[in-house]
């Protein structure tokens, strides 16, 4: 009887060692890039305490994502994880172009939308569904400059949003190298800014989603 116990206790011991090693295997540094598609969208509305409200079409357009990442993961538990990651975005993202029908006197009747210097730091919640294999969540803060350009520059505007973004991915870690996939949603929160004329304010805000796939290594 004492041999079977003590075989089923090393079992159990190893098992529960095992398992623990899941969530320990993602522990560490680690740096990735991403690329893939993203739709960025645009929205802003106008207003001259003198001459009247102006209104601005949404834009909206899809263009090639990048992203870089560097993060810290660490076990929380057997099987699950929490990281931190800070992230930017090395190119613009384009709302592309949209019409406007401005306040009376205004010469603008046109906007190009962009949004730069994007960045996010973000909380991941992870599952270590095995050794190599890891689902996780993202939610955090994200920022950008958004620069609404007239097409005759009487009206420009620029300001920076602040906002919050949310995802979900999953890496295949194979040693130091893993590749990586995620879905993400940002919104930037609206803001007013005084528009290059010195009398009219501007209303600007605007959202992203991106599809990504990568690779990253792991310290």
């Amino acid at each position: 009887m004492k041999p079977l116990l003590y075989a089923a206790s090393l079992t159990l011991g190893i098992i529960s060692t095992a398992a623990h090693a899941q969530a320990l295997n993602f522990e560490g540094l680690d740096f990735q890039l991403g690329v893939g598609y993203q739709s960025t969208a645009g929205k802003a509305s106008l207003s001259d305490s003198t001459n009247g409200a102006g209104t601005i079409s949404n834009a909206s357009l899809g263009a090639v994502a990048t992203s870089l990442g560097l993060s810290y993961t660490g076990a929380i538990s057997k099987q699950y994880t929490l990281g931190a990651i800070f992230e930017t975005n090395p190119l613009k993202l384009k709302a592309g172009s949209t019409k406007t029908t401005p306040p009376t006197t205004y010469t603008v009747s046109a906007y190009d939308e962009t949004f730069k210097n994007v960045y996010s730091f973000s909380l991941e919640p992870g599952y270590a569904i095995d050794k190599s294999s890891l689902a996780y969540a993202k939610v955090g803060y994200s920022s950008a400059s958004a620069i609404f350009t007239s097409n005759d520059a009487s009206a420009d505007s620029s300001r920076r949003l602040n906002g919050y973004n949310l995802g979900i991915g999953m890496r295949m870690d194979t040693g130091h190298f893993y590749p990586f996939a995620e879905i993400n949603y940002i919104k930037f929160n609206s803001a007013a800014n005084l528009l290059a004329n010195g009398t009219g304010l501007m209303s600007q805000s605007g959202s992203s989603y991106n599809l990504l796939a990568g690779l990253g290594y792991h310290y």
